[in-house]
């Protein structure tokens, strides 16, 4: 609080399994709670202060327009505009690339291990390890027990509602392709040179072959993630494409055709483990 009165900084709010006034009110457990600090503290005129400022803090905090986690799945179902619009200040206060790391993070590599996204990312010439600090300190993004990077889900949305919005009536000529919409851009040519990023689960779509020409127009295309559930893949003159990703999980999978691929410096090692590959 000390901050958003002194620095205005954005305090967003979100009740956790609590009502919103018995912390404004001091009810419940935060009343247990301040009754035994206060036994804790002494008569020192700086104890007092230190008192009053931790029960005025939440009260001040509770007065604050917050999100009780309660309506948390309804939102995540049916975002509201407004709240993307407020969880959308801190995006717009990250440098250019880091914004860049925040929606690759969003589209590619929620719950996904960090080293291994910050190497891919390190391979796009972003400097990884620094822009996710940052967005670790904004609160944008967390790590797991395992070291996964998490994402809320309304912070992906947000994301995703930020890529969408690059153009709302052509997804080809956005940054960043998934789900349904990567099908219909692949199947019918539209991708073009603004696309940077695709990711699709191969196993979820009839009728769609992929082949070099696929990818012919996105020339600025620099990660493609694909679940495969075939037997192959070809992905031969594919220029652009920098980094060959996991493939550890393919266990079907018995012939990859990187043939023309002259960007790859090297592939991932999970294709030497792969039994399946003739």
């Amino acid at each position: 609080m000390e901050c958003r009165k002194h620095q205005a900084q954005v305090v967003i709010l979100v009740f956790y399994e609590t009502d919103p006034s018995c912390v404004r009110k001091q009810r419940g457990s935060y009343e247990v709670a301040f009754a035994n600090h206060e036994q804790d503290l002494t008569d020192d005129d700086s104890d007092q202060d230190k008192l009053h400022r931790w029960r005025t803090a939440p009260t001040q905090a509770a007065n604050i327009s917050g999100w009780d986690a309660r309506t948390l799945l309804k939102l995540e179902k049916y975002p509201n505009e407004k709240i993307l619009n407020v969880l959308k200040v801190s995006y717009d206060g990250l440098h250019n690339p880091t914004k860049e790391i925040f929606l690759d993070i969003a589209f590619f590599f929620k719950n996904k291990d960090k080293h291994m996204a910050v190497g891919i990312l390190d391979a796009c010439d972003f400097f990884a390890a620094s822009g996710i600090d940052v967005l670790v300190d904004k609160a944008l993004i967390t790590f797991s027990y395992n070291n996964n990077i998490q994402m809320h889900d309304l912070l992906q949305e947000m994301g995703l509602d930020i890529v969408r919005k690059e153009c709302l009536k052509n997804p080809g000529t956005r940054s960043r392709l998934r789900d349904n919409e990567v099908y219909d851009v692949l199947k019918n040519n539209r991708g073009a040179d603004t696309i940077e990023g695709i990711t699709l689960d191969l196993s979820q779509v009839v009728d769609l072959q992929l082949s070099s020409n696929t990818f012919k127009k996105m020339l600025n295309l620099r990660l493609l993630r694909l679940y495969v559930p075939e037997e192959s893949i070809d992905l031969s003159e594919g220029k652009q494409l920098l980094k060959l990703l996991d493939l550890s999980k393919a266990s079907k999978l018995k012939e990859v055709d990187l043939s023309g691929c002259e960007s790859f410096p090297d592939v991932h090692p999970s294709i030497l483990s792969l039994k399946t590959l003739e």
